[in-house]
C-alpha cells in the first residue's frame, strides 16, 4: 500500500523516491524543437508561395512577349501600308482618274518672285 510516496511495509516505512522521468533529447529542448519544425513549416510555406509566384510570371512574360510580337507585326504592316498610301504615283493615279487633274502646260504656270 502506498499514500503519498510512502510505503508501508512490514510495520516499516520507507520513504520512496521520487521518480525521476528519464527525459529524451526531443523533451529536454521541446521548445527549441517545436520552434524549429515551425520555422521549417513557414520557411517551406514561403518557398511554396515563391516558386508559384514565379511560375505564373513567367507565364506573364510570355503572354506578354507573344503580344508585343503581335504588335511589331501589325505595326510593320500599318507603316507598309502608310508609305503605299502616300507613294507619290499612287496619289497622281488617283488626282487624273478620281477629280481629272492633269499636269499643268507651261504657259499655265506663274512664277512668283
Amino acid at each position: 500500500m502506498k499514500k503519498n510516496n510512502i510505503s508501508i511495509k512490514r510495520n516499516i516505512f520507507i520513504k520512496s523516491k521520487p521518480r525521476v522521468r528519464k527525459s529524451s533529447f526531443l523533451w529536454k529542448y521541446k521548445f527549441h524543437v517545436f520552434a524549429a519544425v515551425i520555422l521549417l513549416a513557414i520557411a517551406g510555406l514561403v518557398y511554396l508561395y515563391l516558386s508559384n509566384k514565379q511560375i505564373q510570371l513567367k507565364y506573364r512574360i510570355s503572354k506578354l512577349k507573344q503580344e508585343e510580337f503581335r504588335l511589331q507585326e501589325l505595326n510593320r504592316k500599318l507603316r507598309l501600308e502608310i508609305s503605299v498610301l502616300k507613294s507619290p504615283q499612287r496619289l497622281e493615279k488617283i488626282a487624273k482618274k478620281r477629280f481629272g487633274l492633269k499636269h499643268p502646260n507651261p504657259e499655265q504656270i506663274i512664277r512668283l518672285r
